[in-house]
């Protein structure tokens, strides 16, 4: 498949450059309304959240300023009523901006059914406005409103003693695809540029056949329409053995999440630029009593995605596990954490037997559930590009350290490695016969349990401080964990291919660490 050569890049940019001639073309219809404005409300007039405490910063806000609580709840549900002109019957999309996930909330027009914007939503925008306080836009849904004026009611979902925290900025209708944008109304333009630019804000895409500029035809019709991608020596290749080179974007639940309208959008606006590989990088595991559970939202949402994104030949890379997503919980029986402060699992899949077992649940549910929108699984999807174990995570990078890893596992870790040697040398004996004067005081022979140094010591700098000796015993120790990362890895491999029958390329993962060749190691 033809890419984008250099000359080619170039004026693909300089086109960029030049305003969208649809800008202004379009007139659309809109209700936007303030949060700070209700017609009736018990929201205390003043919170520590208040503008008036961020007075600097208060121009980030529409008109200035937001609706705000805080504390905890002791009396009836906080609540705030808003009175509406709907000028024009029909099918709204409904849109908030408020403080983060804080203050999830129900909500209605009149006596309809009430409506549920929980904790766990997705932020299509956000914006700082001191540290901890950001204001993002939030989807609510589709509505269906008749003319003339309408009542429009949230209400906390704090129950007593719960905590009250929310801020609302401001609330739009809006009958058209919406792009969120800081407090810019629908249409509206910052108008701000460098001195000698010029604004570059054009309008959203409305995809017109006759665009100076649009490399849809680029991409495949579908993308795997042919079959997976697979790797012939340097190369990448189509399904039909065509050589193909791809540029990608990253992707997150957020994108996923939100408005399935937007969604369609940016795939064709992804296709439309060039793009032909998009990587997912989110977790889609449950926060929650179960931690082995996928959340079953946030895996509707990667189906959609993915088929989306296919139907405009862009391929889908998956990264769906990194140990910063996943804090340890007591309830996980992940046992150790409570031993440190660390409640990262750095290093633990690859050590770990009851991790794997909890990760393995996620992929099984990953890979072997239907996709609606395509009938396959994604085990099965040649339109699923690249799947990552695991997001940057190494033996070799600087959480490698005694702060972040329990030390029943370090223990497990150099035992192995006792093992390892005495399999190498013949005995543990011989092993520091070859190391000399680099013994340590915490080898231990009796246990067969050798210390394996923290990552510093495998650097350049660590391990030439102790001389040729130290060198010797680093080269081993660099050699071992090499070793044993990469059985995870195969194992892994062999999982996903044998077990789940994943077709697509695999990574082990996408982080590049140490200093490179070094003279003397092993």
């Amino acid at each position: 498949m033809q890419r984008l050569d250099t000359v080619s890049l170039f004026f693909f940019l300089l086109f960029l450059s030049f305003p969208d001639e649809s800008v202004g073309r379009v007139q659309e219809t809109f209700i936007w309304w303030e949060g700070e404005t209700p017609t009736e409300t018990n929201f205390p007039a003043q919170t520590s959240f208040s503008a008036t405490t961020f007075r600097s910063k208060s121009n980030l806000l529409s008109n200035n300023r937001w609706l705000t609580n805080e504390g905890k709840r002791t009396g009836e549900e906080a609540f705030a009523r808003y009175k509406l002109n709907i000028t024009h019957a029909g099918a709204y999309h409904l849109w908030v901006r408020k403080f983060w996930k804080h203050g999830p909330f129900k909500w209605r027009f009149d006596q309809d059914v009430w409506r549920i914007c929980g904790r766990d939503i997705t932020l299509a925008d956000n914006v700082t406005i001191r540290t901890h306080l950001v204001a993002n836009w939030v989807y609510l849904g589709e509505i269906h409103l008749t003319k003339g004026e309408r009542i429009f009611e949230l209400r906390l979902l704090a129950d007593i003693g719960q905590p009250l925290t929310s801020c609302f900025d401001v609330f739009v209708l809006t009958p058209n695809l919406f792009k969120p944008n800081g407090k810019l109304k629908p249409g509206e333009k910052y108008g701000k540029a460098d001195q000698g630019f010029f604004p570059f804000e054009p309008d959203m895409d409305d995809f017109r056949t006759d665009a100076i500029l649009d490399l849809r035809k680029l991409n495949e019709s579908i993308a795997g329409q042919d079959g997976f991608i697979q790797r012939k020596r340097a190369n990448l290749v189509l399904g039909n053995g065509e050589v193909v080179r791809f540029w990608g974007v990253n992707l997150n639940g957020n994108n996923a999440g939100g408005n399935r309208s937007l969604v369609d959008y940016l795939a064709r606006k992804l296709a439309k630029i060039g793009v032909n590989m998009a990587r997912y990088h989110s977790p889609i595991f449950n926060i929650g009593p179960r931690p082995e559970i996928v959340d079953p939202k946030r895996l509707d949402d990667l189906f959609y995605l993915v088929k989306t994104l296919k139907s405009e030949g862009i391929y889908t890379s998956l990264s769906f596990y990194f140990p910063l997503w996943f804090d340890i919980k007591p309830h996980y029986n992940l046992p150790g954490y409570d031993e440190i402060n660390n409640k990262i699992p750095f290093l633990l899949l690859m050590i770990d037997e009851k991790m794997q077992i909890i990760y393995k649940s996620w992929v099984r549910q990953l890979f072997t559930s239907v996709n609606p929108c395509t009938g396959l699984t994604l085990a099965q999807d040649p339109a699923i590009g690249i799947v990552e174990i695991q997001n940057e995570d190494s033996f070799f990078f600087w959480t490698f350290t005694h702060n972040n890893v329990p030390e029943m596992y370090w223990k497990e870790l150099e035992i192995a490695y006792g093992n390892w040697l005495q399999k190498k040398y013949g005995s543990l004996k011989q092993a520091f016969v070859q190391w000399g004067s680099a013994k340590d005081k915490q080898d231990d022979l009796h246990t067969g349990r050798v210390r394996i140094f923290e990552a510093w010591h495998m650097t350049k700098e660590g391990s030439h401080r102790g001389g040729p000796d130290k060198i010797k015993r680093i080269g081993d120790q660099v050699r071992f964990l090499t070793e044993y990362q990469r059985e995870f890895y195969l194992s892994m491999v062999e999982y996903f291919r044998q077990d789940l029958g994943i077709q697509s390329l695999i990574s082990p993962s996408n982080w590049h660490v140490t200093d490179g060749p070094m003279p003397g190691f092993a």
